[in-house]
């Protein structure tokens, strides 16, 4: 056997796996003071904000000029299509001979739906008769359900940046 105890030949010796431990113990030791002696990293800087953008709704298919638009959007099923108190936004613009378009700003990315009613009369409500719709009104992604109002996962939109959509009115 070699001087002290050291066993060269075994790997497994225990007197090399305690030499090792001990070893390993002095390195973590003398590496954690020489961190705690050291002047801390500055902070990494926070990840950017997303930058909100805008929607811009393109309405087309009016058979007339007469009343506003109303245009709503929703960013939750709850309201949709109908009630405007349930809307992230609802804006009310003046129809033109041509087309129309309506813009939201400062809109975080995410799922909207947007609800579009040509308020023919001015009364501010869709008309109806038995029913059926009287008025002008469409939706995103242009559904064409038969008998009842279109649903939110129907007109449902993914924004992100600058959006543009063209949605096509219904009489």
């Amino acid at each position: 056997m070699p001087a002290f105890g050291i066993c060269r030949t075994h790997f497994n010796c225990p007197f090399r796996q305690s030499f090792a431990v001990l070893l390993l113990a002095v390195a973590l030791g003398l590496s954690s003071d020489r961190a705690a002696a050291q002047v801390p990293a500055p902070a990494p800087a926070p990840a950017p904000a997303p930058v909100p953008g805008s929607l811009t709704v393109v309405v087309e298919g009016a058979r007339n000029s007469r009343g506003q638009l109303r245009v709503s959007l929703f960013d939750r099923a709850e309201g949709f299509p109908s009630d405007q108190s349930q809307a992230l936004r609802t804006t009310r613009v003046p129809m033109k001979a041509t087309g129309d378009s309506v813009r939201f700003t400062g809109l975080a990315a995410g799922r909207y739906a947007v609800a579009v009613h040509h308020d023919e009369n001015g009364n501010e409500k869709l008309d109806t008769r038995l029913g059926l719709p009287q008025e002008g009104w469409a939706a995103t992604n242009d559904p064409r359900p038969r008998l009842r109002a279109p649903r939110f996962h129907e007109a449902e939109i993914v924004h992100s940046g600058d959006t543009r959509v063209v949605v096509r009115l219904t009489y």
